[in-house]
């Protein structure tokens, strides 16, 4: 979560509880949470031969997620470009 030239300021807010939206509802709720966010905001549909587990569910999630533009955190799009997750 953020940029490299950054880490120092981003363990920081971290250590203090302060997180980006998308991993402060990780943290708060869990993928579930996160679920939640991207089917009532963002149209995400959940894929109809199910998953594996709640990670196989986060990584489908937070890549539709991160296709959005709105959540930054969530880069680099490329990340999500490489898995082996179908639309």
């Amino acid at each position: 979560m953020g940029r490299w030239d950054e880490l120092e300021q981003t363990v920081k807010e971290f250590s203090e509880g302060k997180f980006p939206p998308p991993v402060d509802v990780l943290v708060r709720e869990g993928p579930f949470g996160l679920y939640k966010i991207a089917r009532d905001k963002y149209g995400f549909t959940p894929s109809p031969d199910g998953y594996v587990g709640k990670c196989h569910l986060c990584v489908d999630v937070r890549r539709h997620l991160a296709k959005t533009g709105h959540f930054p955190a969530l880069r680099p799009e490329g990340f999500y470009e490489n898995l082996l997750v179908e639309d």
